[in-house]
């Protein structure tokens, strides 16, 4: 049985769904029905048994999506692209905390995003975070195993200065 409940946050309408497995048809995940796809914003996925962004069914619907959270999760990929293509214009706050994440991946098509959260996962590198996400302002990699900051210290794959402000590295051995 999937437990859904939606509710209104800065007028954004944020949905939490939890339970296995993650396919979210879009009658199942709204209390209100008349609530259209383009008005849903964040989206938040608790725990359960998810390996793959992929999993996610009709995500693709929501093309205002601007904070994405699937936490405590299995993922073992950040196989973004193709799964979130369709908010990379809209998406700011990705947050993929908790999972089993190895490696930063599939940022070219993350136009927008200036919040990445890969708290608690498995990297021991950041390479690849040079290659999207211009306008990047906060990277979250707390509790991971990184050993070097080299990604952060060359020019961007793109050329562009790097935007960020804010990188916590807490926990890191």
């Amino acid at each position: 049985r999937r437990e859904v409940a939606a509710k209104s946050r800065d007028d954004a309408t944020a949905l939490d769904a939890t339970a296995a497995p993650f396919d979210l048809p879009v009658v199942e995940l709204r209390e209100d029905p008349t609530c259209a796809n383009d008005t849903v914003t964040v989206l938040s996925l608790y725990g359960g048994t998810l390996t793959s962004l992929a999993q996610i069914k009709h995500i693709d619907c929501f093309v205002n999506l601007t904070s994405l959270c699937v936490h405590g999760c299995k993922l073992s990929r950040m196989d973004v692209d193709p799964a979130l293509r369709a908010c990379r214009s809209t998406l700011i706050e990705l947050n993929l905390s908790s999972n089993r994440i190895a490696r930063v991946e599939g940022f070219p098509v993350m136009l927008e995003l200036r919040l990445l959260d890969l708290t608690n996962n498995a990297l021991v590198t950041l390479a690849g975070i040079d290659e999207g996400a211009p306008l990047l302002t906060s990277l979250q990699v707390a509790r991971n195993s990184i050993k070097t900051l080299h990604a952060l210290g060359v020019p961007r794959h793109d050329a562009k200065d790097w935007a960020l402000e804010h990188l916590d590295l807490r926990a890191n051995h």
